[in-house]
């Protein structure tokens, strides 16, 4: 049997309350947003799509093995970002600072790993982000970026990232329902 996953990173409950709160402020009735719920916010390290349970089981080792081998390290959001930044709207996001260089290295660690097993490259550069909503239509895209732009001056907050979560993506018409499937902690050394 196949699963919808992904591997990725919680930002702390205050901040998904915060960039949650930006709805109120960026919605109308004339627009079709659909937003992500205030606990599906999350900083994706990689999008694994469907993938056997088998394969999944095969990562946890590994991944055990990564989380141990990494210290938490705190990363910050501190904007809100139209995409495209001209046209039509297709996504909000919320950006993401980490000047250690750690969520990076994270990444690559794991991207490494996941390449080792068989999982395609991500095809695009890495740009860690919160995806906030969606859009399949705005009617005003520009009253939208006027709208983001005065959250730039404006942080959400900081998060201690500790530990790398693996998820389970369930597709449903209300929405995803993400559930995670394992959680590897930060600096723990496996047995």
């Amino acid at each position: 049997m196949s699963v919808r996953s992904f591997l990725a990173l919680e930002p702390a409950e205050n901040v998904r309350r915060r960039l949650a709160e930006l709805r109120r402020h960026l919605d109308t009735t004339d627009d079709k947003i659909r937003w992500v719920s205030a606990e599906n916010i999350h900083l994706t390290l990689h999008f694994l799509g469907e993938v056997e349970e088998t394969a999944l089981e095969a990562l946890r080792v590994p991944l055990a093995a990564i989380a141990a081998e990494t210290e938490p390290f705190s990363f910050a959001v501190r904007s809100v970002l139209t995409v495209p930044p001209r046209g039509p709207l297709r996504m909000i996001w919320a950006g993401v600072e980490e000047p250690t260089g750690a969520l990076a290295r994270l990444q690559e660690m794991t991207g490494q790993l996941l390449a080792s097993q068989g999982f395609p490259p991500e095809e695009r550069d890495y740009r860690p982000h919160l995806t906030l909503a969606r859009i399949t239509f705005a009617r005003d895209p520009d009253r939208i970026r006027r709208g983001a732009e005065k959250f730039l001056p404006h942080g959400f907050g900081a998060t201690s990232a500790r530990e790398i979560i693996l998820f389970r993506s369930d597709l449903s018409p209300q929405g995803p329902v993400y559930t995670p499937l394992a959680r590897f902690p930060f600096g723990c050394q496996t047995a």
